[in-house]
């Protein structure tokens, strides 16, 4: 039960993919926000795996694309962690409205997660937020430019000396060009945070709004991946300490082995088996 829909949102027409679940459907719907300029089917079509098997549990999915992005109109978004404007969500959080969807739950991986909890918490018909590997801080347009946070720095610092004994990563710094300006680009942001760390305070963008989302009352899955050491770290030190959860309704999962977009095939079953599980949890059947 899957077909293509248009739908206006902010101005724009915008495309998706609508999962509608045989029989009696959950009064949950899950929309899916785009990760950065990919489109609608996310980082090895982890969105298309989780909607169908959210939809065969129930549950109604819509696949996003934002403005700009796979078959939406709009002018391609720029390369950086707010590049979505989260007023466009809007639009399908209407659209599931208008089909009875009584509990609509946004969610995203990376610069989708970012958006789905600042356009969450700006439309109270949002029961839930479901944030995978959502960046804090580092490489966000409110930070200076090329900034990391301290914890990110720390995090690569910690990888460079798992990896120093590997030298197939050796001899990809002696024979790409690529590879040593990446390096070079790298160890520049880690040193310029490490010595002159009052340039990389907190700023009040994103951070205020993901401890705004784990202070208040709103129902949130929040995930990182065990490998996904920066931002990881980044919501360890800044986020993760305000975060209640005693509650039923809200969960931080940490997924072993896990990246920053859960490639393996085993870690992405995992992040997507512990969502649905909450999400069972919260919106059973009618």
């Amino acid at each position: 039960m899957e077909q293509p829909v248009h739908l206006p949102s902010n101005g724009k027409r915008l495309f998706a993919i609508l999962h509608e679940p045989v029989g009696t459907p959950s009064p949950a719907g899950v929309v899916f926000l785009n990760a950065g300029p990919q489109n609608r089917s996310g980082p090895q079509r982890i969105y298309v795996h989780a909607a169908r098997r959210f939809s065969d549990a129930g549950i109604t999915c819509l696949r996003l694309d934002l403005p700009g992005v796979g078959e939406s109109e709009g002018p391609f978004p720029e390369n950086h962690l707010d590049c979505h404007d989260p007023a466009n969500v809007r639009g399908a959080v209407d659209l599931l409205a208008q089909r009875g969807i009584r509990s609509v739950v946004l969610l995203g991986l990376c610069v989708g997660g970012r958006v789905a909890v600042r356009a969450g918490l700006a439309d109270d018909r949002v029961a839930g937020v479901v944030s995978w590997s959502a960046p804090i801080i580092s490489g966000a347009p409110d930070t200076v430019a090329d900034a990391i946070s301290q914890a990110a720095a720390r995090a690569q610092i910690q990888r460079w000396s798992q990896r120093v004994l590997q030298p197939e990563r050796w001899t990809r710094l002696f024979t790409s060009r690529e590879a040593r300006a990446e390096a070079a680009n790298k160890l520049g942001r880690v040193l310029q945070t490490i010595v002159r760390p009052a340039r990389h305070d907190v700023p009040k963008g994103f951070v205020a709004d993901m401890r705004k989302l784990v202070a208040g009352t709103r129902e949130f899955f929040i995930a990182y991946g065990e490998r996904d050491l920066g931002p990881r770290a980044e919501f360890e030190e800044h986020v993760a300490r305000l975060a209640d959860t005693g509650r039923p309704d809200r969960k931080l999962v940490l997924v072993p082995g896990a990246d920053h977009t859960f490639t393996a095939l085993s870690t992405r079953g995992r992040v997507i088996s512990q969502t649905l599980a909450w999400l069972r949890e919260r919106y059973a059947r009618s």
